[in-house]
């Protein structure tokens, strides 16, 4: 069974990150992943307004970490939102000025981070006794483990945003998912660490996250209505402006997908 953490934060010892999670310390090495994933929509569908449901979020590397999201992200925060300290959620940017839209699309094509989004909508043909979360929680899995075949990682902490309404259906979810690599002859287990950790305390990879799932699903409610996800730029400044390998998007339909360009 695989054990779940409240993540209390984390700290760089040369390339390696440390995390403080249940009063010990979780070691990830330079090739080790980091996984952030933020959720978007209610996991029964029962909004009309915003009818989906999805996880995802941002993927890398413990020793690129610093490099591609921490540091960009703050020096962003700082320069065009008023301080580093600042919480941003992209839900709450409705009077963001052009300059800030510009430096946060900018964000999303400079640095070579891993995206993913796996979601479902109410147009999504499944079974009356299949629940949309663990659905849409092995799709993300399933990313993951295509994430490993393009970086060989030994290792991967996933953190998961903790909300009260989610934590037992996520809980329910992971605890027990194993994932496993074929090293020519030989197969062996990847470790895999799920933590839980709060936007309240400004975590540079869950905000990140959140941007890449409001983005994932404003673009999957207007697919919807007939509109072409890269015709909104944050969806395209997010999964439309980085080699495809970075991106892994699905959309649930009846037994498929749909592409990131659909």
């Amino acid at each position: 069974m695989n054990e779940t953490f409240d993540w209390h934060g984390w700290q760089l010892r040369t390339d390696s990150l440390y995390f403080e999670a249940g009063g010990d310390e979780v070691l990830l090495s330079p090739t080790d992943l980091l996984l952030a994933i933020d959720e978007t929509g209610i996991e029964d569908l029962s909004d009309p307004k915003y009818p989906l449901f999805g996880l995802g979020g941002c993927g890398v590397l413990a020793g690129q970490y610093l490099d591609l999201i921490e540091r960009p992200w703050t020096r962003l925060k700082e320069k065009h939102f008023g301080s580093m300290f600042v919480p941003l959620h992209a839900a709450e940017l409705l009077g963001a000025t052009p300059q800030q839209l510009a430096a946060l699309g900018e964000f999303f094509r400079r640095n070579q981070f891993f995206r993913l989004a796996a979601l479902t909508t109410d147009k999504t043909e499944m079974h009356p006794s299949i629940h949309p979360y663990p659905s849409v929680a092995m799709v993300l899995m399933r990313q993951l483990a295509e994430i490993s075949e393009i970086v060989p990682f030994r290792r991967v902490a996933v953190v998961l945003e903790s909300s009260q309404r989610t934590d037992g259906l996520a809980w329910n979810t992971f605890k027990d998912f194993q994932m496993w690599r074929t090293d020519g002859s030989a197969r062996e287990e990847v470790d895999v660490i799920f933590l839980r950790g709060s936007k309240r305390l400004r975590y540079s990879a869950l905000e990140v996250a959140d941007f890449v799932m409001h983005a994932a699903g404003t673009a999957v409610r207007e697919e919807r209505l007939g509109k072409r996800m890269l015709d909104r730029k944050d969806f395209a400044a997010v999964f439309g402006s980085v080699p495809e390998h970075l991106v892994h998007f699905l959309c649930l339909r009846s037994f498929g997908f749909c592409s990131r360009t659909s």
